[in-house]
């Protein structure tokens, strides 16, 4: 009976917007390639694909994994593996292969650049070395090292070639001479970002560098003490990057403009989509496909998939994005209806919950619909909707909520969104998490946050304490009288947490009264002990 519940969640997993889907039979965890009217793909199955959405034109079998990110150079495409260099041509036809020993990434610019345990190998056009540097030999007459550190993946610009090894970021020229480095701590292997003449890299510490390009002086520097999984991008002059403790950031002039919390760790590359309709961050995490405004941080929408999806790429207006389970998906992304909560495969008991989710056009405010188990479709209102259901109403065993959006330039047509989830026999709650202060001032105004297992707002959250009850979404704002006070926190499909804050009381007269004999008592030593003894010593200055 599992194995059957499971199998219809693996099938019932849809998207609103899927413009097409490719099965390639092995996991894509690399950013797809754009090559003029192809999307390429490498897989871990050792196969790469060119696919003209929505049919592939052709594959190549390379037999290994696909390591890093396509790139191309000169028409052809460049695909590397753990210990091979590879050269299609568009037609998909091999052009060159060289082995090279643990390879990490290739970057591309007027030569290919290959990061692998003997440090940068700089390749021709045709698959030759034209050169190589270890780092550790920029000093004039040192010999080449045993690398113990892995070499990052480069960024490759027309002069510069730059990466990171052990704590240091190197810049080394296009020719192979060593520019400048700087220790600026472990860098995670993303390649950095360059905006006209600043460098940015993030590091394993979480700190967020802008470095001169020219000489590798410190511009800027911000602590987020988190790790930075991301190449930074720059949006609207502030600098974006995501996070391994799932969050992204926005900085500008030296402080954090905006956060916002995912549902994973943000994968390595995100996507900045600019239109003039307004500029769109696309970007994934380990479990969802996420659309970001990058002026507040705002999610626009997201996709959940049943495996860990790629970084994406944009193509015809459209979001390509890879997953582990073996599907590339072309996705509209000119609107979009997402469910936030329930999640896929969620179960839950019989109780009343709040299904959550987003709607988003590049044309305007969307209508949205929502139906379940292929029921009358209801129509909500807003970007941001909610809708409550009453899951006891419904049979055991999978339960389907859909939902689709329009708006001036159509209605959108299935496959819909749609997600899955296991309504079972019983009562399942959940666990929140609250955030409160152990002490305040009292008839003083605080917050209480409230997050659930994601840590994501709980929706309509009942608080009772001092003899109020308070209604707010995630966070509350409380004033609670004087003395120890019984917070207690209520929302159905979830444990009721109770608590206690000691709201302290303004210093009252008696206190006042108490520091009064204080200052007295402290005023008698004085004239007992200190006056006396400044008498004393006067009658033996007299004597003397």
């Amino acid at each position: 009976m599992k194995i059957a519940i499971l199998l219809l969640l693996v099938l019932s997993l849809s998207f609103a917007g899927e413009v097409w889907k490719v099965d390639t039979g092995a996991g894509v965890s690399t950013q797809p390639l754009v090559h003029g009217s192809r999307v390429i793909v490498g897989t871990s199955g050792g196969k790469v694909y060119s696919i003209e959405p929505p049919f592939v034109k052709w594959s190549y079998n390379i037999v290994d994994p696909v390591v890093s990110d396509p790139v191309s150079l000169g028409g052809n495409i460049i695909i590397a593996t753990e210990n091979k260099v590879f050269a299609l041509d568009q037609y998909g036809a091999l052009q060159w292969e060289t082995a090279l020993p643990g390879i990490r990434g290739v970057a591309a610019s007027d030569k290919i650049y290959v990061a692998d345990e003997n440090g940068i190998q700089a390749l021709n056009s045709d698959g030759t070395l034209a050169w190589n540097f270890v780092p550790g030999t920029e000093n004039e007459g040192a010999a080449s090292p045993e690398l113990v550190y892995s070499v990052t993946v480069p960024l490759a610009t027309p002069s510069y070639v730059i990466f990171g090894y052990d704590d240091y970021i190197y810049v080394v020229r296009t020719t192979g001479a060593f520019f400048w480095k700087k220790e600026i701590g472990h860098i995670w292997d993303t390649p950095p970002t360059l905006v006209a003449n600043t460098l940015y890299i993030g590091t394993a510490e979480g700190l967020l560098y802008g470095l001169d390009m020219l000489n590798g002086e410190e511009k800027s520097k911000i602590n987020l003490f988190e790790q930075i999984s991301t190449t930074p991008v720059e949006s609207l002059g502030q600098i974006i990057v995501g996070t391994s403790q799932n969050n992204i950031y926005s900085i500008a002039e030296h402080q954090v403009e905006w956060s916002t919390r995912l549902d994973g760790k943000v994968t390595h590359k995100m996507h900045l989509l600019a239109s003039a309709t307004g500029d769109v961050l696309y970007l994934t995490t380990t479990r969802s496909l996420y659309a970001v405004d990058p002026s507040d941080g705002t999610i626009l929408f997201k996709y959940t998939f049943l495996d860990w999806p790629s970084p994406p790429a944009c193509f015809n207006a459209n979001i390509i994005v890879g997953t582990e389970e073996g599907r590339v998906y072309g996705i509209d992304s000119s609107k979009a209806c997402s469910i936030i909560y329930p999640e896929l495969d969620e179960q839950l008991g019989d109780a009343e919950i709040t299904v959550h989710g987003l709607s988003y056009s590049k044309y305007g405010t969307p209508n949205t619909d929502l139906r379940i188990n292929g029921e009358e479709w209801i129509t909500l209102n807003g970007t941001e909707w909610e809708y409550n259901l009453d899951t006891s109403l419904y049979e055991y065993g999978v339960l389907d909520i859909e939902c689709r959006v329009s708006d001036s330039a159509g209605a959108e047509r299935e496959p819909y969104t749609k997600i899955s989830i296991v309504h079972i026999q019983g009562t399942i709650e959940q666990l929140m998490t609250i955030s409160y202060p152990s002490s305040i001032k009292a008839d003083t105004e605080f917050e209480i946050e409230i997050i659930d297992s994601r840590g994501l707002p709980v929706s309509e959250v009942k608080l009772t304490a001092g003899g109020q009850t308070f209604e707010e979404d995630g966070t509350v704002t409380v004033s609670l009288p004087p003395g120890l006070q019984t917070v207690k926190v209520e929302r159905p499909g979830y444990k009721t947490e109770e608590f206690t804050i000691d709201s302290k009381d303004e210093p009252t007269l008696a206190y006042a009264t108490g520091g009064f004999f204080v200052i007295l008592l402290i005023a008698y030593v004085y004239l007992l002990f200190i006056r006396k003894e400044k008498k004393k010593d006067l009658i033996i200055k007299e004597k003397h």
